[in-house]
């Protein structure tokens, strides 16, 4: 199953970024973009829809009658085309992923980069704008920098930068030690000689 989503994000890229280039040619980023943020809101409104979009049984002519009806006339014209695209190509059920795309090629186009934080304990504003300045240095960008706290983790930090996620929590290293400790008591007791009858 996250291949198939990898897969659909890989896809979805590919749309968001001929639209996103479209519109910026045309001049009319700002409206497209509004629609996307649209169309994700409504996605996640209407978790049916997604399904509805997703359904394997359904055909692609009746995906795509219901989604003209939702959008036609609130959308801009590049937005309609490239959902046509879509459908002709059999790729309606990839409506989720393609909005989430479109939300990351427009910060990578703008040379941002978001990064999500995901901590112990709530971070200080001033702790916020430190990760967030250091980790702009780092990687040559301006960073749009999430944090949200999960007392599970016990300490350290989770990263999601991108694709790539770093887990140097407390709760993650004291898995690997007891998974150390583990294997180190399990081949201690595959040496032990045998108990004399």
């Amino acid at each position: 199953m996250e291949q198939k989503e990898s897969q659909y994000m890989a896809i979805g890229r590919v749309y968001a970024a001929a639209l996103y280039d479209s519109a910026q040619r045309a001049g009319q980023t700002a409206d497209v973009k509004a629609d996307m943020e649209s169309l994700g809101a409504l996605l996640a409104a209407a978790p049916r829809l997604d399904r509805f979009l997703k359904a394997a049984n359904v055909n692609t002519a009746e995906k795509l009658k219901l989604l003209e009806q939702a959008v036609v006339g609130s959308v801009n014209a590049l937005t309609l085309s490239v959902l046509q695209a879509m459908a002709r190509r059999d790729r309606l059920d990839m409506l989720r992923e393609f909005t989430v795309a479109f939300d990351e090629v427009q910060r990578i186009r703008n040379n941002r980069l978001s990064i999500e934080v995901v901590c112990a304990q709530p971070l200080a504003e001033d702790e916020k704008q430190r990760i967030a300045e250091s980790a702009g240095r780092s990687l040559g960008r301006e960073i749009d920098l999430t944090v949200s706290v999960d007392a599970s983790l016990l300490g350290g930090v989770q990263l999601k930068i991108g694709d790539m996620f770093i887990d140097g929590s407390v709760k993650r290293r004291l898995r690997a030690m007891k998974s150390q400790l583990h294997s180190g008591m399990m081949a201690g007791l595959n040496k032990a000689p045998a108990a004399q009858a």
